[in-house]
C-alpha cells in the first residue's frame, strides 16, 4: 500500500473509504504469485475471466445463466445488505481467500474484509472471481450478477457438479 491510505496500486480505489484495519488485510500478490494461484484455483489456459475456455468452471457456470444476485444497483447505490447476506453463507469470517480481475492482477486476504467492503473489489465491466485454497466454493462476480459454484477441485472430484450453482 502506498502513504496514500486511499489507494492500493493496481487493485483497488478506496471508495467508498475501507477500514484502515481491513485495509492493511490486504496483500497484492506478486505476478508470479497471482498466476500460480490462478492456475491451481482456476485454469491455467485462459487470463481473464471471460477469456477462459468454454469447458472451464466459470465459463460453463456463466453459460448456465443461473446467476444467483444482480448487484449492479446495489453496487450504484451502495446498499450492501444483500450481497453480505449472500457471502457471509460461503466462507467463515477469517478464511483466507484470493481475489482476481486476471490471471496476473489478484489479492489474498479474509473473506471478513470482502464481506465487508464488496464494493470496493468490483468494476462494473470487470470480471472478478474470489477463491480459497482446500475450499470447494468460489464466487464469481460478473457484469452485475452473482454466482456461487464449485471449483476446478470440487470439478475434478466430481465433474457432474463442478458447475452447480450452491443451495444457498
Amino acid at each position: 500500500m502506498t502513504n496514500d491510505e486511499n489507494i492500493i496500486p493496481g487493485v483497488l480505489i478506496n471508495d467508498p473509504p475501507m477500514d484502515k484495519n481491513d485495509l492493511n488485510q490486504i496483500e497484492v500478490l506478486s505476478e508470479t504469485e497471482s498466476i500460480v494461484v490462478w492456475d491451481e484455483l482456476i485454469d491455467s489456459r485462459g487470463n481473464h475471466l471471460m477469456l477462459l475456455p468454454s469447458d472451464s468452471w466459470p465459463a460453463k457456470l456463466i453459460a448456465s445463466n443461473c446467476a444467483l444476485y444482480e448487484w449492479l444497483d446495489d453496487w450504484n447505490k451502495n446498499t450492501v445488505s444483500k450481497m453480505q447476506h449472500l457471502l457471509a453463507e460461503v466462507w467463515p469470517p477469517n478464511k483466507i481467500i484470493y481475489i482476481f480481475w486476471s490471471r496476473n492482477n489478484g489479492v489474498r486476504t479474509v473473506h471478513n474484509v470482502l464481506y465487508r467492503n464488496w464494493i470496493n473489489f468490483l468494476y462494473e465491466d470487470e470480471g472478478v472471481l474470489v477463491c480459497s485454497k482446500g475450499d470447494k466454493r468460489a464466487v464469481i462476480l460478473s457484469n452485475g450478477r452473482m454466482w456461487i459454484a464449485g471449483t476446478q477441485e470440487a470439478q475434478q472430484e466430481n465433474p457432474r457438479n463442478g458447475n452447480a450453482v450452491s443451495d444457498l
